[in-house]
Order: C-alpha cells, then structure tokens, then sequence
C-alpha cells in the first residue's frame, strides 16, 4: 500500500482483539487520512475499509496449494462486516511493540 513517496504498513498492536493481520483484506481501497497527532508526532496515519475472516483450512489441499471449494463458496472469503483499518509509515513499524506487520494486504 503505497501513498506518495511512503509505502504504508498494517501492525497487529492497531488490530481489534482475535483479527490478526494475516486475515485483513481490503474492501474499498481509498485512503483516508486519520487524525492522530500524538501518534508519531503527527506522521501521516491513513486508515482504509476492511474486513477480516481468517482462511479456512478446507479451502486447501493436504500439499499445501489453493484447491477452493464448490460445496461451500464461503471458505475463505471475508466477513461481511467492515471497518476502518489504520496502516502507519513503514519504516515506523515494530516502534510501540513487537508484532507481526503487513505490507501487502489482498483485496476483495
């Protein structure tokens, strides 16, 4: 995710409580801009739509490939509920705590 000269970065420390940043997909990728003056010194915060639902392990084979499922179509897909997700500047992550991070986040 990029805007202007910074590639932003999705933490798991901005993450509701069970979401982990392996199961964030974007649904509306427009950026806004969050007002967070206390956050890094004012750094450009932006946050964009998202959703969560985490990969349902019968969406793959026992070798580890994406096989899909025609039986059930909901496997892996997002939940339908959508929220504002916050994505700081990259070289800012791993600065509050430790934790996984995510640059590349899949669309839906």
């Amino acid at each position: 995710m990029e805007r202007g000269p910074l590639v932003y970065a999705i933490e798991q420390v901005d993450q509701e409580p069970g979401v982990t940043v392996d199961d964030l997909k974007i649904t509306r990728p427009a950026l806004s801009d969050l007002d967070a003056p206390d956050l890094f010194g004012g750094i450009p915060v932006v946050t964009f739509e998202g959703t969560s639902r985490p990969l349902d392990p019968r969406a793959y084979s026992t070798n580890g490939t994406a096989t899909g499922s025609a039986a059930d179509p909901t496997i892996g897909r997002p939940s339908p509920d959508s929220y504002a997700i916050a994505a700081i500047p990259y070289f800012l992550w791993a600065n509050r705590h430790v934790g996984p991070m995510k640059v590349w986040i899949p669309e839906v």
